[in-house]
């Protein structure tokens, strides 16, 4: 809205023609969240707020007699008549269906249409399907194996440059990580942290890395079993006197039938022709020398190159080589070899094979991260729900952002961290009241200095020690929030 305004030579609204914003104490992830680093004396800059109101963002206006005014952007998200959205949830519940799926952009300076698909919004309805050009969805694609945070690759018309096609996607893996982090690590910042640990969450460290989280995380799902063993009780030192206490045979016995027969149902499937259509190798392979492979095989990479070379000795396949070659097929088609895991690389094949025994992949999280103790002190004395889904809620937010750029065209620039737009208002504020300091500054007799031309000894001492003490603070009011890299 802002460069359409440019184009057309208007003024556009800004923190130079608007007065500052109070602050708000209920969301610490939304803008201008008291104590964060944009606030200043419980105001901040004022800032474009799509969920203002016409009637709210007039207000911000101002007289429109008056000499200079600029209206406001004719542009708002309207949501669903009757429907209010819950100030501090805890829950995806707490979200009441279908109202929290009719939002919708309002106005005649939205660049874009927004609408959630109609079978949300009213399950009798048929959906928008993906594929249908008509639509361009943001997908959530929940998958555990997705080895991305987002992704968008838009198609366009050669000859004119028209987009086709502009759907975005985000990794349910990307976001989720980011709750279960809200949900188990917060609370061992918070312990490990300058106040301590909050009420209640006494001891949250140890039980972290004790794996207690993990442990009940499988017990809740009821995926826990008590092994079945030998506890002697006879006087012999072996044998079992009474009843009380598992033994082995008997009971290890009763233990495997009753597991099998929880499996029977399951098991009564697998048998004759239709139980082999049920089992996966054998569904992989009818799908050799269909359509289906063919489509696959010729979009893997660059000639399926990547996957070729996993497998084959490309010093002897012809120089000319694709993918869909019949030679090609049999070593690298996942329809056609033994094993079609061969085609993972080894790192993901065990993580596959750890999946598979139930094994949870270690968190691996720095134990001092800034950027996350922030957040863990913005959350202190607050739900760990809420914490939870105000963090999924604000990585979401930044994805989306970011893919439907790519969606319309825009790309990375890695000369962003130079860009003055990528510096917000509270960056500024933050690095004027801790500036970073100057090592040749303490060779000054003035702060513990000889003046000789050099910084050694003590002196660099002092030097680091106050580069800590800004970069701390820094850290502590959330300056790693108002800054972004592309």
């Amino acid at each position: 809205m802002r460069g359409q305004r440019a184009l057309e030579g208007k003024p556009f609204p800004s923190a130079f023609n608007r007065a500052p914003i109070q602050c708000q104490p209920s969301n610490p992830t939304a803008y201008c969240f008291c104590g964060s680093a944009e606030e200043t004396e419980g105001e901040c800059p004022w800032r474009y707020d799509p969920f203002a109101t016409p009637e709210e963002r007039l207000l911000q206006a101002g007289d429109p007699d008056e000499e200079g005014f600029v209206a406001p952007y004719d542009c708002y998200i309207k949501a669903a008549e009757g429907y209010t959205e819950p100030r501090r949830p805890e829950s995806y519940a707490d979200y009441e269906t279908p109202g929290v799926y009719g939002y919708e952009f309002v106005g005649e300076e939205c660049l874009f249409v927004l609408h959630s698909n109609s079978c949300d919004r009213d399950p009798s309805l048929p959906c928008e399907e993906l594929g249908d050009i008509r639509y361009q969805f943001f997908n959530y694609i929940q998958h555990g194996k997705v080895g991305f945070g987002g992704v968008s690759i838009p198609m366009s018309d050669p000859t004119n440059g028209e987009l086709i096609t502009a759907n975005a996607n985000v990794a349910a893996t990307s976001i989720e990580s980011v709750g279960t982090r809200a949900l188990e690590f917060f609370p061992v910042l918070r312990c490990q942290g300058e106040k301590g640990c909050a009420e209640g969450e006494e001891g949250a460290d140890e039980r972290y890395f004790a794996g207690e989280n993990i442990r009940d995380y499988f017990g809740n799902l009821g995926r826990v079993e008590h092994p079945i063993g030998l506890a002697a009780s006879g006087t012999d030192g072996y044998s079992n006197d009474g009843d009380d206490r598992p033994g082995i045979p008997a009971n290890l016995d009763a233990h495997i039938e009753e597991i099998v027969k929880k499996l029977e149902p399951k098991l009564e499937t697998l048998r004759g022709k239709e139980g082999r259509a049920q089992i996966m190798s054998d569904r992989m392979r009818s799908l050799a020398g269909t359509p289906i492979e063919s489509r696959l095989m010729s979009a893997m990479g660059t000639d399926g190159r990547e996957a070729m070379h996993t497998v084959l000795d490309m010093s002897r396949m012809p120089e000319h080589a694709q993918s869909t070659d019949e030679e090609v097929l049999e070593r690298t088609s996942p329809f056609r070899v033994e094993d079609p895991r061969a085609l993972v690389d080894a790192e993901q094949r065990m993580w596959e094979e750890l999946s598979a025994k139930n094994i949870d992949p270690p968190f691996d999280v720095a134990q001092r991260s800034r950027y996350w103790e922030y957040w863990a002190e913005a959350f202190r004395d607050r739900p760990l729900g809420e914490a939870s889904i105000r963090m999924q809620q604000a990585f979401l937010r930044s994805i989306m952002l970011h893919e439907i750029g790519h969606s319309v065209g825009l790309r990375h620039n890695f000369a962003g961290s130079f860009d003055r737009d990528n510096y917000q208002d509270g960056y500024f504020k933050v690095a004027d009241a801790a500036p970073l300091p100057r090592i040749t500054d303490f060779d000054r007799p003035s702060l513990g200095g000889n003046s000789d031309g050099s910084v050694l000894g003590e002196e660099a001492t002092n030097y680091h020690a106050e580069l800590r003490r800004a970069r701390d603070f820094r850290a502590r009011v959330g300056a790693a929030n108002t800054m972004t890299g592309s």
